[in-house]
């Protein structure tokens, strides 16, 4: 397995909405997500000192014009990601889960839109588990 056999697994999972994979356009198209992700860690290894298991991180940054447009999204996102299973040959794939990170939904004051307001984000993160099968 390869990290971005596993990153895009997760990334194919996040459909119907506007993604920017690591890095946002100087003019987006709002609301958006933007999708970042570690490389995988390895959290197991057998005696033989292979790895048998990774782990990868997914931060993703919900942004809108308006709290209600992230919120909308974020329930999207919530809904393609949340329990998902993606499939990756030779790779045993846990279910998508959500880590808490108790963060409101907040303006960034770095950034004016045309009409004057500041857009608004919400970060939610992600973690997937993968163990070897082969």
């Amino acid at each position: 397995m390869t990290a971005d056999l596993l990153a895009r697994s997760v990334e194919s999972l996040v459909a119907g909405m506007t993604v920017y994979k690591g890095i946002v356009p100087k003019t987006p198209t709002f609301p958006y997500v933007l999708l970042s992700t570690n490389f995988p860690t390895v959290v197991e290894r057998a005696q033989s000192r292979m790895v048998q298991a990774r782990e990868l991180r997914v931060r993703t940054t919900v942004v809108g014009e308006s709290v209600q447009s992230v919120r909308i999204i974020g329930q999207k996102l919530s809904d393609a990601l949340e329990g998902a299973r993606p499939v990756v040959a030779g790779w045993s794939l846990g279910r998508v889960e959500s880590r808490p990170n108790d963060q409101d939904i907040v303006a960034d004051r770095d950034v004016t839109l045309a009409n004057g307001l500041n857009p608004v984000y919400a970060v939610m993160d992600w973690v997937l588990t993968a163990s070897r099968t082969a």
